[in-house]
């Protein structure tokens, strides 16, 4: 198992991302958490296997939501966390 986090900026609040972000996690597997942040992008947390993460990062820089507009993820790995689902905060 393993975690990584995003950071995704654009047009990425108000427009569905965080539900279609947990409705992937959901699809993969995954445990962790999406947030809105004070400058306007979005935040997440995901563990899960290394192949479901990858299909994960990989649609969302492919926006989950049609409504969105990516302009960059930036992904880091990160020790894992006891999440036990995955949650939108």
């Amino acid at each position: 198992m393993q975690s990584i986090n995003l950071k995704v900026t654009g047009t990425v609040q108000g427009v569905g991302f965080r539900f279609s972000t947990l409705q992937l996690a959901r699809k993969f597997n995954l445990t962790g958490f999406v947030a809105n942040e004070s400058d306007g992008s979005v935040y997440i947390e995901a563990q899960g296997a290394e192949a479901d993460l990858e299909q994960f990062a990989t649609a969302i820089k492919h926006s989950p939501s049609p409504f969105a507009r990516i302009n960059q993820v930036t992904i880091n790995q990160q020790p894992n966390q006891p999440f036990t689902n995955f949650d939108i905060r």
